[in-house]
């Protein structure tokens, strides 16, 4: 198997708005079964509150700067259409501060405690 990995964000630009997108990927697909691609990996596609997406505000949204959840299944149906398999990063280490679980929790002098999450001043969060 050969994997391509594929930060959306800088992959292809489908509308002219200088980010990547799904339609972007979508259209680069046959070009990447002619190479022999067998499957993509995806870098984070969540709602995130950064570029690199790896600190996630929503698990059941995907990043709105590269399309709809309707975008993302026509992608993976065209992928699986040209036998390409699809793997993505689900980042679960880190969340973003702006999840709506870490803005009901009350800070306590640097350390903020919520259910098993640990959150440093840093804005990391540990499980």
């Amino acid at each position: 198997d050969v994997y391509y990995e594929i930060f959306v964000r800088a992959f292809r630009d489908s509308n002219g708005d200088h980010i990547g997108d799904f339609k972007g990927v979508e259209e680069a697909v046959p070009y990447l079964a002619d190479l022999g691609i067998t499957g993509i990996w995806l870098m984070p596609i969540t709602g995130s509150g950064s570029a690199h997406g790896y600190d996630v505000v929503d698990y059941y949204a995907v990043n709105s700067d590269y399309g709809t959840m309707e975008d993302f299944e026509s992608m993976l149906a065209t992928c699986h259409e040209y036998g390409i398999e699809v793997i993505m990063d689900l980042v679960m280490r880190y969340q973003s501060l702006e999840i709506i679980s870490i803005l009901y929790c009350t800070p306590k002098v640097d350390i903020l405690l919520c259910g098993c999450m640990h959150i440093t001043t840093q804005k990391n969060i540990h499980f």
